[in-house]
């Protein structure tokens, strides 16, 4: 790439630089056997198989992408690499039912990942034919990028929507923060496509990461500015209507006034965890 570059600036001719020497509109796509920009981490229920988000953060390729490990092989799956958009953020996996009405649960996992640049959440089912590993995003016929119904926006349209960030999700519910204005949103968890509709959402100022408590219907968001952890809890009104209230603000340590980053809560639920960047 360098020396194409290279020899593009001695041509000198602005015209046959943006016609000859640079990639198409679309941008060049990203490599299926490599990682790039790695950033969120989640292991398949059933075992076997990690999922990995890459963010392309350099903007390099033209689209993030999801790469899928083999942990028994040692091996990325190339064939499996899935486009989504760009920044992908932290990804999750969880166990559902494939019919609510059913006695009997049939078994499905579905996964979301947040895409920070486009404002989009991508959903998509893992499932398995034969023994071999598919994932479902809505791509077209012989495509691996996610799109159509596949693909949600940020529920509202408030600039408090934009910038999807740190993320839950378990069967029933997810949440999620947007990181620009500060905001923490949940979505319902369905098992039909697209797995996820929005529910509610609340202004918090400085919303950062999120973890949700073992036991309860309750999430703790750390806090960027490094002056609290906020508690909120999910109040269901209705069907398939909801709000999302603060229940208190958690202060941390004076030394720990720093920017709060991840959480997490013991198995139990008993202890709560913050590494802040001091």
């Amino acid at each position: 790439m360098k020396r194409l570059f290279q020899r593009c600036l001695i041509s000198g001719v602005a015209v046959a630089m943006s016609l000859g020497c640079g990639v198409d509109e679309e941008g060049a796509p990203p490599p299926s056997d490599k990682l790039y920009f790695p950033l969120g981490l989640a292991a398949h229920p059933d075992g076997q198989y990690l999922l990995v988000s890459n963010s392309v953060f350099d903007r390099k390729y033209n689209q993030s992408f999801i790469s899928v490990v083999d942990t028994f092989k040692g091996e990325i799956l190339s064939d499996l690499t899935t486009e989504v958009d760009l920044f992908s953020g932290e990804i999750k996996l969880t166990k559902t039912c494939s019919s609510q009405s059913s006695p009997v649960c049939q078994s499905r996992v579905i996964g979301i990942v947040p895409s920070r640049d486009l404002d989009t959440l991508t959903s998509f089912e893992l499932s398995t034919e034969g023994d071999k590993l598919k994932i479902k995003c809505g791509q077209a016929e012989g495509s691996n990028r996610c799109g159509g119904k596949f693909v949600q926006h940020s529920g509202l349209k408030e600039s408090s929507s934009a910038a999807p960030y740190s993320l839950t999700l378990n069967s029933d519910v997810a949440y999620l923060s947007h990181i620009n204005s500060g905001a923490v949103s949940s979505w319902y968890v369905s098992d039909l496509p697209p797995f996820i509709s929005f529910g509610c959402q609340l202004q918090l100022p400085g919303a950062n990461y999120v973890s949700d408590h073992p036991q309860t219907s309750g999430v703790v968001i750390s806090d960027r500015f490094g002056r609290s952890l906020h508690h909120v809890e999910r109040v269901p009104i209705g069907e398939s209507r909801c709000q999302l209230r603060l229940l208190d603000q958690l202060g941390t340590s004076s030394a720990l006034n720093s920017e709060s980053r991840g959480v997490a809560f013991s198995a139990d639920g008993s202890q709560l965890y913050v590494v802040n960047s001091a």
